[in-house]
């Protein structure tokens, strides 16, 4: 499959759901990776229909023939790519122990941060007027 898949964007390999009866008829998941960023969605979408191309031209690209994997594409669906991403668990898992219920994720068009009310230049920053604010294990708070 590998070598259907090889030019996928982010293609990581397969994960085989069941096999079926028949010849050799496998229900797989194709497993990529993305830069998780507020157009993430728009791109799997793009993925997936990456996928559908590269799967019909798997069709005609191998021959039957010989030992190599073949398709039948009346029997190939795809369905609808799926985020796989908690946030939320992503930035707790990234922060010390005992400050994660200070952090928050904050997604952008460049990626993913991990911020706290301290964190500066951001709409929740606190304003400690001429003071800082420093991150501690009771909340934010202003020195």
């Amino acid at each position: 499959m590998d070598k259907v898949y090889e030019d996928i964007e982010g293609y990581q390999g397969i994960e085989v759901q069941e096999l079926l009866n028949g010849s050799v008829l496998v229900r797989h998941t194709v497993i990529v990776t993305l830069l998780v960023t507020t157009q993430s969605q728009e791109k799997l979408q793009n993925i997936t229909t990456n996928v559908q191309e590269k799967i019909k031209e798997g069709v005609t690209q191998f021959n039957c023939t010989d030992a190599n994997l073949c398709f039948d594409s009346s029997r190939v669906t795809v369905s609808e790519g799926q985020l796989q991403f908690d946030e939320e668990a992503y930035c707790q898992s990234q922060v010390p122990q005992g400050y994660q219920e200070f952090f928050f994720p904050n997604l952008t068009s460049s990626g993913l941060s991990c911020m706290s009310n301290c964190t500066p230049d951001t709409a929740s920053t606190i304003d400690c007027h001429r003071g800082r604010c420093q991150l501690t294990r009771t909340g934010p708070q202003c020195l």
